[in-house]
């Protein structure tokens, strides 16, 4: 039977990679919070897995090229792992990877 998917278990996946995540730091500016480069992982839609890529701080224009690029990093790790995986970008949201909740078959 196919492994179900948990943030966890793709978090693992691409920390296993080689990949660093992203991890929350408190901002000086009172009720905002920073976050360092990497990636980050949550449940999306009906069980399924979405990863972006957050940049240090704010998102800039000129950041969206390094984004993409890492989402489809993550992507290529994840597919090697047995795991598919579509790039998704929402009008109003951040690019991100949506990784199927059962594993490929091969």
């Amino acid at each position: 039977m196919p492994e179900k998917l948990s943030p966890q278990a793709v978090s693992a996946r691409l920390t296993r990679a080689g990949f660093t995540r992203s991890t929350k730091t408190r901002s000086r500016i009172r009720g905002l919070s920073e976050h360092t480069e990497g990636f980050a992982v949550s449940t999306w839609g009906d069980g399924d897995v979405r990863v972006v890529h957050r940049m240090n701080s704010f998102v800039r224009r000129d950041d969206s090229d390094r984004i993409l690029a890492m989402l489809a990093k993550y992507g290529e790790a994840l597919t090697e792992g047995g795991l598919s995986s579509k790039q998704t970008s929402e009008a109003g949201m951040t690019p991100a990877l949506v990784v199927a909740k059962e594993e490929a078959d091969g």
